[in-house]
């Protein structure tokens, strides 16, 4: 969100949230300060959940008044946390105003098995139904709510700050793989069998994330080779990405993740930007059916491994890591692909659902 709203007039928006700290500037929107609604003693569990929800119908009249004070056009929840899309759409009605709930994951789904999923589930109902235009992260999350829920919602996908090249990388890239961000319940056995075949191929694994080398060690995913980092900056990651000979992204299989079998099969990560825009070789590996799979099959973006084989995925990286004309045409078709998430143009579709939501209400 922060790289989506630097595209926009801070004067045109106030953020209004859920924080543990003071009200500080946001780092990439200069001069934007949240306006706290309510307080979050800690990073999540049991009391923490319990905490936020105990706020929720003040935080929301919150929200309404600073609405109404600031003469708001509309208030927009972004999920992925329960407690706060359950406040923007309190809020909205409240005030009065449309509501746009922005959902960068599933509801009902993304807490499914857990001791809130029933809430959830309540939750998403209000929000399906009092929803002025209902914005989600990908095309599979759309496809997803058309044909469980029978619910239009229009995909704003996530953003690519900086200027895509036009052409790939005049020198090669190094001998290894690299995998950025978190490994945890969606992805762990599934990078887990990446990181394997990256040590049978005899290459270099280096891993930028927050988790701990011993977290690491527990879920199988380090060798002798592996090169755990921690980068400060979003331009030295962006360089980091360029230097690679292989960038992996990896979803588990519904039945070795508590997570559900629809939150992981439309889940798009973060990253993924990131790396088509590197032009480096991307080696994907998840279930066929998953909307990760559907687009860097449709785009031919990356080289997919969509069985669970140690020997398909150790030929793959082998592919990836010697290059050749069909992985050349890959990374070209990636660069390609990454004009899909140009901020400019997904802020400028963002601000068209909004104008128009906005007009129809008169």
């Amino acid at each position: 969100m922060r790289n989506l709203l630097s595209c926009f007039d801070p004067a045109s928006f106030t953020i209004a949230g859920v924080s543990s700290h003071e009200e500080r500037p946001i780092e990439g929107l200069a001069g934007v300060r949240p306006v706290p609604i309510a307080a979050s003693p800690g990073a999540g569990g049991r009391v923490t959940n319990a905490l936020l929800e105990a706020q929720v119908p003040l935080a929301a009249l919150r929200a309404a008044l600073l609405a109404r004070r600031l003469r708001a056009c509309a208030v927009m929840g972004v999920y992925p946390y329960v407690q706060v899309i359950d406040i923007a759409e309190r809020a909205a009605r409240l005030a009065r105003l449309p509501f746009f709930p922005y959902l960068h994951d599933t509801i009902a789904e993304g807490m499914s098995g857990r001791p809130r999923a029933g809430a959830a589930a309540a939750v998403q109902e209000r929000v399906f139904r009092n929803a002025r235009r209902l914005l989600v992260m990908s095309d599979g999350m759309r496809d997803l709510y058309a044909r469980k829920c029978g619910v239009e919602a229009h995909a704003v996908p996530h953003t690519y700050l900086e200027p895509v090249p036009d052409r790939l990388p005049e020198t090669p890239g190094n001998a290894g793989a690299f995998w950025g961000g978190l490994v945890y319940t969606i992805n762990r056995r599934s990078f887990a069998r990446v990181a394997g075949a990256v040590c049978s191929a005899q290459a270099k694994l280096t891993i930028a994330s927050q988790n701990s080398r011993e977290d690491l060690e527990r879920m199988g995913v380090l060798s002798g080779s592996t090169d755990l980092r921690f980068v400060g900056n979003r331009a030295e990651y962006l360089g980091l990405l360029r230097d690679q000979g292989l960038l992996v992204l990896a979803l588990d299989w519904p039945d070795e993740s508590p997570v559900h079998e629809d939150e992981l099969a439309t889940i798009f990560p973060t990253k993924a930007p990131e790396y088509l825009a590197s032009g480096r070789p991307i080696l994907v590996h998840c279930p066929e059916s998953y909307y990760l799979a559907r687009f860097f099959r449709e785009h031919g973006c990356g080289l997919l491994v969509t069985e669970r084989s140690d020997d398909r995925l150790l030929d793959a990286c082998r592919e990836a890591l010697r290059g050749g004309p069909a992985v050349r045409a890959a990374q070209s078709a990636a660069l390609k692909a990454a004009g899909k998430f140009n901020a400019s143009a997904v802020a400028g579709a963002l601000k068209k659902h909004l104008d128009d939501a906005v007009a129809q209400a008169g």
